[in-house]
């Protein structure tokens, strides 16, 4: 009987690298504010074009004027979050690795 040993490490399995959250957090934090500030450009540079080709429409001034508020309070939760989580492990002493 032949038995096979799986031996679990960087190499054959990527995702082991993940030890701790904070080396998680260390990963995934930085991108996800990176998506969200392209995300929040999107939606702004598409809210101002909107804004232009209203034409005096109110509802959809209205609407890009929106749209521009809500890109810009996303993006200002999102800082403030990633922000709070390095103010708690600072607090905590925990070492996120932010």
């Amino acid at each position: 009987m032949i038995a096979w040993v799986l031996i679990i490490d960087q190499g054959t399995f990527p995702p082991a690298r993940f030890g701790t959250i904070g080396s998680f957090l260390t990963a995934i934090l930085p991108l996800i504010m990176y998506a969200a500030s392209f995300i929040m450009l999107g939606i702004f540079l598409w809210a101002s074009f909107i804004l232009i080709m209203s034409k005096g429409d109110p509802a959809r001034f209205q609407t890009a004027r929106d749209a521009m508020k809500f890109a810009i309070l996303g993006l200002v939760i999102i800082a403030t979050a990633y922000y709070f989580t390095k103010l708690a492990g600072f607090i905590s002493g925990i070492n996120f690795g932010l």
